[in-house]
């Protein structure tokens, strides 16, 4: 391709994300220096604008992936499903807190790299998941790194000291390492002619961005700034698009206006959720670890329904 070509070729959405990436991190930083709390409130508003809402909206998905196939939705059913699966997670957690980690974390990285990076895997092949995973686990990794000592205090408990001071140790060799699994899997796109020049730069562009924003603010403002811009925010635009293929002219409005109350339920169930488990079954857990343990129970349901929109939008490409 030629050069004056590459930029031409950059995803316009990748383009709007990066920008408000951009801004995000000054208005993170800005907070950081305000307020004694600054994370708290970059926390807040990250899962209130679009954390908690992306995750909401699988109950309208599933509706229209039926009525699409001429099949009738049982709401019921749905939600009955959706939380037997959440709950065979909290049970895993319950026993066995170390596994349930280690598969969160795996679970995490698939759900990551294919919200990134689906679209330049239109066949359904093991090499996408491998993909998927590798990306995923380059960007944790990116993310949480440079404010080790910060984040493994969060983890005690869940690996063994020494694994976490191994990793601590061994920080700058991850850092490599991550940074390779975060480019091959694009490299690998590019020269199957699947992945522009553009898109290619693109991608790497938002991966050092977050890994700068990880140095410059801490592990879980940086992922915060990621889930609820590039993970949330793109599952979003998503949403509309599949949304449209019903409804023309379906907007972002539209789609808080839909989600309103399934977010709200979905916020006032992680918060009782959250107070039962800090006060009975784990109180000598990290309140923001316990956040994201109370998160992973819905991240299972919730990838297995976006694992399933995903196929629905490649068969209308």
């Amino acid at each position: 391709m030629k050069n004056n070509a590459i930029w031409s070729t950059v995803d316009p959405e990748n383009g709007r994300l990066l920008l408000l990436t951009l801004g995000a991190i000054l208005c993170s930083w800005l907070c950081l220096q305000l307020f004694p709390y600054g994370e708290w409130v970059v926390f807040g508003i990250g899962m209130a604008v679009s954390g908690i809402p992306h995750g909401a909206m699988d109950e309208v998905l599933s509706k229209q992936r039926y009525q699409a196939k001429g099949k009738n939705f049982h709401r019921r059913r749905f939600i009955t499903y959706y939380w037997l699966k959440g709950s065979a997670f909290a049970l895993i957690w319950w026993l066995a807190p170390t596994l349930a980690f280690l598969l969160f974390l795996l679970l995490s990285a698939y759900h990551f790299g294919q919200s990134q990076l689906y679209a330049y895997f239109p066949e359904k092949h093991w090499s996408a998941a491998l993909s998927y995973i590798a990306w995923g686990t380059g960007l944790l990794l990116w993310l949480l790194l440079p404010s080790w000592d910060t984040i493994q205090n969060y983890l005690i408990g869940f690996l063994d000291r020494s694994v976490l001071q191994w990793i601590g140790n061994n920080a700058t060799f991850l850092l490599v390492i991550a940074g390779l699994l975060i480019s091959l899997p694009l490299i690998e796109r590019w020269i199957n002619n699947t992945l522009t020049t553009g898109k290619v730069l693109m991608e790497i562009a938002l991966a050092v961005l977050l890994l700068w924003s990880s140095y410059l603010m801490g592990g879980i403002v940086a992922f915060i700034l990621y889930f609820c811009i590039w993970h949330a925010g793109k599952s979003i635009a998503l949403f509309c698009r599949v949304r449209r293929l019903e409804r023309p002219h379906y907007t972002l409005i539209t789609f808080y206006k839909e989600v309103f109350w399934y977010a709200t339920i979905s916020l006032i169930g992680l918060i009782v959720l959250l107070v039962i488990s800090t006060w009975v079954l784990f109180s000598n857990w990290h309140l923001l670890f316990l956040f994201f343990v109370m998160i992973s129970v819905l991240t299972l349901p919730h990838a297995i329904s976006v694992e399933k929109i995903f196929n629905m939008v490649k068969k209308h490409k």
